[in-house]
């Protein structure tokens, strides 16, 4: 039974991503900053090998500054693979979507039992966001399945005590923080909370898991993206203004860090870019 029913949810989640990948075609070619972003940055790594800029063809290197190489480098070998074409991004997606759904079931059935486990893997493949977001050049599916991953291996820990599944999620939640900065702080929230609230989770032993599950988890700021990229926010010019400015500086080692006066919105980012590491220490 546990096969049938996944392979209808694997059906039912393919079908669903097939009619939004017809429903978004008019989208592809939509001037949109996001998705021209990480087209660009996909098909430039796919070109020069693996180089986390826009333009690999400069001179001069020219890091990106405002995205994290996570999903471009997905977009790349995708690029690489079936070449520079929205079609193939949106077809590996739908299968990303399987993907999904199939840990929401591994997920659910270590805490609720087959039935929940499938109900809620059903659920997942009816659920429209993902499907519409994966018919697009966008983080959202790709960054939904790594960090599923790294909540159902965060799970296993738990249950079975043993401190290389607690590796093993700080490594999936680190890489979640390489596709989406906005988690960063998620697994050190982790491994705070869950000693502090849950009492089974006080011993020494357990509190050495935690630790190391956050020490795996911080190795993003060994990467080679975390450090040296510099961070430029200049008020009223768009990512890709941005970028081409970076192009005219005649230095081949840019300023650390420029800022003019920002918006809330704008503070915000970079406070989050310092959190993720993205900013080089002053010296």
């Amino acid at each position: 039974m546990p096969r049938r029913a996944l392979l209808l949810i694997g059906a039912v989640a393919l079908f669903h991503a097939t009619l939004f990948i017809v429903y978004q075609q008019p989208d592809w070619d939509v001037a949109w900053s996001d998705q021209g972003g990480y087209k660009q940055l996909g098909a430039a790594m796919a070109r020069s090998g693996g180089e986390f800029t826009r333009f690999p063809d400069s001179p001069v290197f020219i890091p990106e500054v405002i995205r994290t190489p996570g999903y471009p480098a997905f977009v790349a070998v995708i690029y690489r693979l079936f070449g520079v074409n929205t079609l193939p991004v949106a077809i590996a997606q739908a299968f990303v979507f399987v993907g999904i759904c199939l840990i929401v079931y591994a997920l659910t059935r270590r805490l609720a039992g087959e039935r929940a486990a499938t109900l809620a893997a059903f659920m997942t493949a009816l659920f429209p966001p993902l499907p519409y977001y994966g018919a697009l050049v966008l983080t959202e599916v790709w960054t939904t399945l790594v960090l599923m991953a790294a909540m159902l291996a965060c799970l296993r820990a738990v249950q079975q005590g043993r401190r290389r599944d607690f590796m093993l999620a700080g490594l999936l939640f680190s890489a979640a923080t390489i596709v989406r900065p906005a988690f960063v702080l998620l697994p050190f929230g982790l491994a705070i909370a869950m000693p502090l609230f849950v009492p089974a989770e006080r011993s020494r032993r357990r509190i050495g898991n935690w630790a190391a599950l956050a020490l795996v988890a911080a190795i993003r700021d060994q990467l080679p993206y975390g450090r040296n990229l510099p961070v430029i926010l200049l008020s009223g010019l768009s990512p890709d203004e941005i970028q081409q400015k970076m192009g005219s500086l005649r230095q081949p080692v840019l300023p650390p860090l420029f800022i003019k006066p920002v918006d809330p919105t704008q503070l915000i980012e970079v406070v989050e870019m310092q959190l993720a590491g993205a900013i080089p220490d002053a010296g």
